[in-house]
């Protein structure tokens, strides 16, 4: 074989190899670019999740997969490499997994309130990498008649809490209303006493006591911290409560009641102030329920607070066109507007149009309370569903 034959052979086998390795470069890329992302669903109603999907599969070139995770699945240490976006409310779990997250894009960060993007509990190493889909709020429900017939003074402090109840009894049987047998109201109303007394260093303080917690003995006598009474213990928060139950301002079984008792409350018009999620406020019956209005918990200090609001958010594990397209889809001024309609929260963005006057409230406290939304302490603290229980349990023991 000549030199010039054995020179063109050798020129054809490395072209003949470049080729191979360039379909195999162009191969992967579109096997890439077929594969779904996946897109994992945990701890939120299915009528919600249902949304998501139908907004992320509308006329879009790429594929999504969709899982509802258990909670093993969630903890699992693997997840982040199983899914590619996960939507779940912003609790411990969302907290642990944001190391791993991708910052959100400039587009979206505009459209996000300040007190979302300033938060921690939206951040990791300075950037904003988890991102609100839609606000649900703990409210503080008034019956409007109390103020516009009865000319009752609306509660500006925790203490007149109890003197409206009292006023109100002479004309509803049971002023104060929950549904104390689901774990996350009653974890919420603390919560609130927690914030309203200390604000929102107080709130944080909280949580770290409680992820420390192996048992609850000593409980009782964690410090509120924050702005609150240097002695300001748990017991003292929780004899408020005791209060209003000693009075017979609350419904005899309420540490076990269920949405539907509460339901039954407003429905028979016996009840004159209502703890509840947005969520479950959406469960309640017409016309009664339209004659309650949201108002502010009291504060007892003027330090800086946070605003007890289960948001549920969305944050993603790989940076490809699909996962951002998706993102960026879910947040526009239109699809922020359907999933307000569809989900009956809030708008997690600061335009989209709020299917009523409720959900527009949940934006709006979310957008103005300083220290920005926060779940429940229980939820903050507490990746397992087990041990936000037990705080529930070790609330409703006190009593």
């Amino acid at each position: 074989m000549g030199k010039k034959s054995f020179n063109k052979r050798i020129f054809v086998i490395c072209v003949a190899f470049l080729l191979a390795i360039a379909a195999g470069i162009i191969f992967a890329i579109s096997k890439s670019h077929n594969k779904p992302a996946v897109i994992g669903f945990y701890d939120f109603d299915a009528e919600y999740a249902g949304s998501f999907k139908k907004l992320l599969e509308t006329d879009s070139s790429f594929k999504y997969e969709f899982k509802s995770l258990s909670e093993k699945e969630v903890l699992s240490k693997n997840i982040t490499k199983k899914i590619d976006i996960l939507i779940s409310p912003n609790n411990a779990i969302t907290q642990r997994l944001a190391y791993a997250a991708i910052p959100l894009s400039e587009s979206i960060l505009a459209r996000i309130p300040q007190t979302i993007k300033n938060s921690e509990l939206y951040k990791y190493n300075e950037q904003t990498v988890i991102m609100p889909l839609a606000i649900d709020q703990f409210e503080t429900s008034i019956l409007s008649t109390t103020y516009k017939r009865y000319k009752m003074k609306v509660p500006q402090t925790v203490n007149e809490i109890s003197d409206f109840a009292g006023f109100s009894k002479v004309h509803y049987e049971t002023p104060i209303g929950i549904a104390g047998g689901e774990d996350i109201n009653i974890n919420s109303l603390f919560s609130l006493l927690v914030d309203s007394y200390g604000g929102k260093d107080a709130y944080f303080n909280m949580v770290q006591q409680l992820k420390t917690t192996v048992n609850f003995d000593d409980f009782y006598e964690y410090k509120i911290g924050g702005n609150a009474d240097p002695e300001l213990k748990v017991k003292d928060l929780l004899n408020i409560i005791r209060g209003w139950q000693e009075n017979r301002y609350m419904p005899d079984n309420w540490k076990q009641a269920t949405a539907q008792n509460n339901a039954n409350l407003i429905d028979d018009n016996r009840v004159t102030l209502n703890f509840m999620n947005l969520s479950e406020h959406r469960s309640k019956p017409f016309p009664n329920i339209a004659y309650f209005e949201t108002i502010e918990f009291p504060s007892e200090t003027k330090a800086a607070h946070v605003s007890v609001q289960p948001v549920i958010t969305a944050m993603a594990f790989k940076n490809t066109e699909a996962i951002r397209i998706g993102l960026n889809r879910l947040s526009t001024e239109k699809n922020q507007g359907t999933v307000s309609l569809i989900t009956k929260l809030g708008p997690a963005t600061l335009t989209g149009t709020a299917c009523d006057k409720q959900a527009d409230d949940a934006r709006f406290f979310a957008a103005t309370t300083e220290g920005g939304p926060v779940p429940d302490l229980g939820s903050l603290a507490f990746e397992k569903q087990t041990d936000r229980h037990a705080l529930a349990q070790a609330i409703r023991n006190s009593f």
